[in-house]
């Protein structure tokens, strides 16, 4: 099957027109896809040679990099862990990691549970045609609607809607006791201390 750069636009279409799916149920495998951020808003575009919900359910939400949106995205005020590559020796000093480990945990939870993605599949196409197609894609995309992709690194914030998600969720007591302590930590950092530190 081949797929031509000048279908771009439809693809497009459909990714920004069709009913978006909970996470935790994107299926099938091969295509491009969209993220939406917690308020409904198409923020970033790819593609995958390999299983949507691999993508998406699992990595987008639970690595430390930029390349995984959700989890880098929403690390910040009472979801925030300082990455497993941020070499800030500030993170570093006031951090605790077995409060970091739920918040990290919340911050995967929320995203599964309130974020929702839009896949058009292309079994049996190539990873180089579908690399061409997400650059014919992306050249077209609205700024706003490719805003995770643009970015080098992705200024983290705590996601609206979280008190009504924790809410529903009713975490224990030392569940949302050690939220708060990393809120309180990640409000003690300057805007410079909050950006990913690489060495």
């Amino acid at each position: 099957m081949m797929i031509k750069p000048h279908n771009a636009e439809s693809i497009l279409d459909q990714l920004m027109t069709q009913n978006p799916i909970p996470l935790a149920q994107v299926n099938g495998a091969t295509g491009i896809y969209a993220l939406e951020d917690e308020c409904g808003v198409v923020r970033y575009v790819g593609e995958t040679a390999g299983s949507f919900f691999d993508r998406i359910f699992k990595r987008h939400v639970a690595g430390d990099d930029n390349s995984h949106k959700y989890s880098s995205i929403f690390n910040a005020g009472r979801l925030w862990h300082p990455s497993s590559r941020d070499v800030s020796a500030v993170k570093r000093s006031i951090t605790s990691p077995s409060d970091g480990k739920l918040a990290k945990a919340v911050r995967s939870s929320f995203a599964r549970s309130v974020c929702h993605a839009r896949i058009v599949h292309f079994p049996a196409v190539s990873k180089v045609e579908l690399k061409l197609l997400e650059s014919a894609i992306l050249a077209i995309t609205p700024a706003e609607n490719k805003l995770w992709n643009d970015s080098r690194q992705l200024r983290a914030y705590e996601p609206r809607g979280l008190d009504e998600f924790l809410a529903s969720l009713a975490p224990p007591a030392f569940v949302l006791q050690a939220l708060v302590r990393q809120g309180d930590r990640w409000s003690s950092l300057s805007s410079e201390d909050r950006l990913v530190a690489r060495s």
